[in-house]
């Protein structure tokens, strides 16, 4: 449970929000905020959505003590107001008022909440409101210190997430790492068999250039739901981390929405020395026809009775560098007898002579995450020397031949086979 910088609340006096709004502006709104509201409250009022009246926008603020939301609804002009509805029947409310209207015409609706009444030009109902002064107080946006691209940001975010453990008894390998630096920001998750990191360039307000590096632990799950939820924003993104003694947040601006997110300051764990900083040997594959393999293997191998969270496929060159890629199936006699698949792959870095007859083992499951973050055509694997005919040094995957990558890089730790 996360104690919340507790910032003034509205007087208790204040009056009952009133506001006007089109129902197209207020049903974005409902859907954006749905991520600071708990599924299940544990009491009623914490299932509430705080409406506040300024002017010419309607301001409708969530949170669930782990998440706060803030949309900016633009409102016809009127008195300030505050209060507390119910959100899940509000949002019910807004979708029931325009029923076998035409589309166009119900986003036009202009819809009126006054004295805890809502109305159209052809129905009113009352709604359910809550005391004002027992809502929590929500923790106040911070500042943003840099600005990023949204689709650069919430793209490099979908290919990080899906390394963070989902463990919950290994908390720090559940959380998602940020690190504000002068012009870039590191995301980075782990669940100590793969690491992923990007980067995302960032544009920082003349403040931040000399400041040192900033950083933050946030849980994967919260930017999951983010994504789902505002992902397909295409305008820019502000960042701002702040900490103090108690508390640690860090706030994400994008247009009229503000997310804040209670975060952690604990280190994390320190991956740098697992990134290899040369390569032995890169080697470069068709990564469409590295995934059909990968595919055909997993199915081959739980066909033949493996458990599918133990499936793994083994890539092995010939004499000739040709790279086939075959399920292990476990059994040793059996195994000799399976042919595996042929994948285009070209050495572009590195001899390669202890490639031949060497073989580098890898979970499917974690095969096929590594390929999916990349978009492109081919993609390259930098290898370590192989030991007694195994590779078992982490891969490191880009989408360049360079080991430092184009912005994005996968680790990935390989089985070892006895």
């Amino acid at each position: 449970m996360v104690n919340p910088v507790r910032t003034p609340s509205p007087s208790t006096a204040e009056r009952p929000v009133r506001f006007r709004a089109r129902h197209q502006d207020l049903t974005t709104a409902l859907k954006l905020t749905a991520l600071a509201v708990p599924a299940r409250p544990a009491v009623p009022i914490a299932g509430g959505i705080v409406a506040q009246a300024q002017g010419r926008v309607v301001k409708l603020r969530a949170s669930d003590q782990e998440v706060a939301v803030t949309v900016s609804v633009p409102a016809e002009p009127g008195p300030s107001g505050c209060s507390v509805l119910d959100y899940d029947e509000l949002k019910k409310v807004v979708a029931a008022v325009v029923k076998g209207e035409p589309k166009a015409a119900a986003a036009e609706t202009v819809v009126t909440v006054e004295d805890g009444q809502l109305s159209t030009p052809h129905v009113s109902v009352p709604l359910t409101t809550y005391p004002l002064e027992e809502y929590a107080s929500l923790p106040p946006t911070v500042p943003p210190t840099v600005t990023v691209a949204g689709p650069e940001f919430f793209g490099q975010l979908a290919r990080v997430l899906p390394a963070a453990s989902t463990d919950p008894t290994q908390t720090t390998l559940t959380m998602t790492h940020f690190t504000l630096s002068g012009g870039v920001l590191e995301v980075e998750a782990t669940d100590r068999r793969r690491v992923a990191r990007a980067e995302v360039a960032a544009q920082p307000r003349q403040t931040m250039a000399t400041e040192p590096p900033r950083s933050a632990l946030i849980p994967a799950r919260v930017l999951t739901a983010i994504v789902k939820h505002m992902g397909k924003h295409t305008g820019p993104i502000g960042i701002g981390i702040r900490a103090d003694d108690s508390n640690a947040f860090i706030s994400l601006t994008m247009g009229t929405t503000e997310v804040t997110i209670h975060c952690e300051m604990r280190d994390f764990l320190f991956l740098n020395p697992y990134f290899p900083r040369e390569s032995h040997t890169a080697l470069t594959v068709n990564r469409t026809a590295m995934v059909n393999a990968t595919k055909k293997g997993h199915a081959l191998a739980t066909a033949k009775g493996v458990a599918a969270e133990y499936v793994t496929v083994t890539a092995q060159w010939n004499a000739d560098g040709e790279l086939t890629l075959a399920p292990y199936v476990g059994d040793d006699e059996e195994q000799a007898r399976v042919r595996g698949v042929k994948v285009p792959a070209d050495i572009t870095h590195g001899r390669g002579a202890h490639v031949p007859g060497a073989t580098l083992t890898l979970g499917t499951g974690y095969l096929l995450d590594a390929l999916s973050a990349f978009s492109s055509d081919t993609v390259t694997l930098h290898l370590g020397e192989s030991e007694n005919g195994q590779f078992r040094r982490p891969v490191l995957f880009t989408e360049c031949d360079a080991i430092s990558g184009e912005g994005y890089r996968h680790l990935l730790v390989p089985v070892e086979l006895h």
